[in-house]
Formats: structure tokens, sequence, C-alpha cells
């Protein structure tokens, strides 16, 4: 394969550096300076002709190589420029940082534990959008006939699925007295009609309440804390977590989160 001609501009730039002389060479590329570890622009001579020195202390030298020699033997005498004895200065200062700023591991099930809440919080919000709006659609339409003792609250409760059709139409002081009642039987294991009325009441409420209702709220998420600590099922984990993410997230009851996510 034929090599195509180099530009003339090229050329002649080779051809002026072959034919530069070697003194001038040193002028541009001196000698290696084994105390800044690097190679001088130019081959400063240290040993400066008095003559050549200022005479006013404020004035620079008319010579251009004793100003580069004054220059240097300045920046030598400085302590701050000096490489420090320890050839590994440099190393140590690496690996400490390095040390310094190395990251923690990430705990993998913590972190899908806080995706978990915030994906969780989300649905709950678009829940309670949900059954809001089904309230008002059938407002009225229909009446819930309240269990006139604690004993047969449980009985209902325990026996009875809830659907949103029955939970939109109990009336609101009502759910908090079902909270009172779900504060009181929240276990290690529950019932499984009992965990479906936890979740679709609480999705019922409204996301504003009073100082005295969020009491209420923050006694069933305590309870479900206490729980918490213990060796749960995962079906009962879950319920425990619900509520906690609920009233801490939804309602704000930040201090509830602490040691949670």
């Amino acid at each position: 394969m034929k090599r195509q001609n180099q530009p003339y501009e090229l050329l002649t730039l080779k051809k002026k550096r072959l034919e530069q002389p070697e003194s001038s060479i040193e002028h541009t590329r001196g000698p290696l300076d084994f105390q800044f570890g690097q190679r001088k622009a130019f081959p400063v001579d240290l040993d400066i002709d008095p003559s050549k020195l200022p005479q006013n202390g404020g004035s620079l030298p008319q010579d251009v190589m004793t100003y580069l020699a004054m220059v240097r033997m300045e920046a030598e005498g400085n302590e701050k420029y000096n490489i420090d004895e320890d050839e590994n200065f440099y190393l140590h200062e690496t690996v400490a940082s390095k040390e310094d700023t190395a990251l923690e591991p990430v705990d993998d099930e913590h972190q899908m534990h806080v995706t978990w809440h915030r994906e969780y919080t989300e649905y709950f919000k678009a829940r309670q959008e949900e059954l809001n709006t089904l309230g008002k659609e059938i407002e009225g339409n229909d009446k819930f006939v309240e269990p006139c003792s604690a004993q047969l609250w449980k009985k209902y409760v325990f026996e009875t699925t809830p659907d949103e059709q029955l939970i939109v139409v109990i009336p609101f002081d009502v759910k908090f007295k079902m909270i009172v009642y779900f504060t009181r039987w929240l276990n290690k294991t529950l019932n499984a009609n009992l965990i479906k009325w936890i979740e679709i009441t609480l999705e019922s409420l409204p996301e504003l309440l009073e100082g005295t209702e969020i009491s209420l709220l923050r006694n069933l998420a305590k309870k479900a804390i206490k729980l918490r600590g213990n060796d749960l099922d995962s079906t009962s984990l879950s319920v425990m977590d619900e509520i906690i993410s609920i009233v801490g997230d939804v309602y704000h009851q930040r201090d509830l989160l602490e040691g949670y996510l």
C-alpha cells in the first residue's frame, strides 16, 4: 500500500528540528531535576553573578537567566515546596483518604423495606381516594346496624368479611370506635377477617383528622410497634408494617418511624 505524502509544512518542521543545534535544545528541554521531579525548562545555574543582581530591593534583574535562578532559589528555600523525607508520604495520604471516604455496606433488606414502605403508602393514598369517591356516590343509600356490645362487635368483625360497599356506609365516629377495638385485639396471631377490617377501615378514613382521632391512631401504631419486636409470622408482620407506615407517614407521625425506616 502506497503511503500518502506528508504535508509540506510538517516536513519543513521536522527538518528544522533536525537542524536545530544541541545548545538550543538544552534551553527548551533541561536535565531532570531531582529536587522537584521535573525537567527544568531552562538549565538554570544557581551560581549567580553578584554584578547581575538588582541594586534596589524591589526591582527585577535585567538578565532572564538571573531572574529564573533567583525564583528557583526562593522556591528551594520555602519549606512548603520541599519534598517530605518519607518517600511513601503521598501513598500514605492516598490510602488514608480512601479509608476515610469508604462507604458502609448497603443493607439490601433495609433498602427493600424502605422501597416497600414508599410503594405501600402510595397505594394506600390511592385507595383512600377510591373509597372517598365511592362513599359520595352511595351516601344515604344504606344504613349500618351497629353491634350493641364489645362481645358482639368482636363476633361481627371476626365472622364478617368486609367490602367497599359496607365500609363506606359506616359512620365516621363508629369507625374510630372500631379502631379502639382493633388496638385491643391486635396480637401476634391475627384473625383473617380482622386483618381485612383493619386495612379497609384505615383506607376509608379521610386524610385530615382531628387531634383526638390522631391520638387513637397513634395508640394502634404503638401497639403494632410493640408487637413487631416479637417473632411474628409473615402475615402478622405485614399488618404491623402497614399500620406503622400509615400512621407514621400518611398521618405525619414521623416519630413512630424512628428505627423503622
